[in-house]
């Protein structure tokens, strides 16, 4: 007979708390929880107080909301499906990586705590995942089966968690060969088969590799480039996101050359590219990050614009 985990405990007590909160009635919930630390804590406060001075990494959710997290803000920005700002869920701790599984639950990197906070889906939060050792949480990634792929920037590292916040496996180890990583700073996962391919940029090494979803080393593709080289197709200075558009290629954004190459998955070759440096709508500067929606439109982090933007739409060429 198995028997639940510690967190998956945790998830139980966590809802059947929560209604009887529901039957209690919120505000005598909140009161009995600032008495005696008993019961539920009151909803999260998300109302807007900041500006989203850095905005980092951005996740898009089921009901298409944007959520996006600021290192310098501390807190997590979220957008309506037109970019309209909403709410923001404040007071965290450096927060990084951003994900949203399937049933809605808020996955945020804390680069001040070294874990991957989660919340559920009204923002209360829940538990913590790899404390004590993950190290950066710098980007993370979810598959069809709900295991988390999270990038830890520091250790050289992805870590593969359980949907029940337990250890799997890791991926990656310090180094230059075929399956090392140095300062790995994101991660997409895609499925051009069944089995599904784990895509990681290895920014310290200027390329792209490709693992199987169980950390078996495929395939690796790009090379570094001096600053200000006229030739920059397939290579990279400074790697932050990618992401796989609804015609199955690579989108790589390199914050350095403020531009996304689109690449063939399979072999890296140079197919597109678009943004170019500067302040206008449109422009980049310092883009973190990058989502490609169901409708083909790329949601760049445009960090040094100080702003969250569509920046291309993705069309058959």
């Amino acid at each position: 007979m198995r028997h639940p985990s510690e967190i998956e405990l945790r998830v139980r007590r966590t809802t059947t708390m929560r209604r009887g909160c529901r039957k209690l009635g919120l505000f005598l919930a909140a009161v009995l929880f600032a008495a005696t630390g008993l019961g539920c804590p009151p909803d999260p406060d998300l109302s807007i107080e900041n500006h989203n001075r850095m905005p980092t990494r951005l996740a898009q959710g089921s009901g298409g909301r944007f959520f996006v997290t600021d290192a310098v803000a501390g807190s997590v920005f979220i957008y309506s499906s037109d970019l309209t700002l909403q709410s923001e869920l404040k007071d965290l701790d450096r927060p990084l990586a951003v994900a949203v599984d399937k049933f809605g639950k808020l996955y945020v990197g804390s680069n001040g705590r070294n874990s991957v906070e989660v919340y559920d889906h009204g923002l209360h939060k829940l538990w913590d995942i790899g404390q004590g050792q993950i190290q950066m949480p710098t980007d993370i990634a979810i598959d069809n089966a709900m295991n988390l792929y999270i990038v830890d920037s520091l250790s050289d590292t992805v870590w593969v968690y359980r949907p029940n916040g337990s250890l799997l496996r890791s991926i990656g180890s310090t180094g230059t060969g075929d399956g090392e990583l140095r300062f790995p700073s994101a991660v997409t996962v895609a499925y051009p088969s069944a089995a599904g391919e784990l895509f990681v940029a290895d920014q310290a090494n200027s390329r792209v590799q490709v693992f199987t979803l169980e950390g078996d080393f495929l395939r690796g593709y790009g090379e570094p480039i001096e600053a200000f080289s006229q030739e920059w197709e397939g290579r990279f200075v400074n790697m932050q996101s990618l992401a796989v558009d609804i015609m199955g290629r690579l989108h790589v954004a390199d914050s350095y050359l403020n531009r996304v190459q689109i690449l063939d998955p399979s072999s890296g070759a140079f197919i597109d590219s678009y943004g170019e440096f500067g302040t206008a709508a449109g422009e980049l500067n310092v883009p973190l990050d990058l989502h490609i929606t169901q409708a083909g439109e790329a949601v760049v982090t445009n960090s040094g614009n100080h702003r969250v933007e569509v920046v291309y739409e993705v069309t058959e060429r």
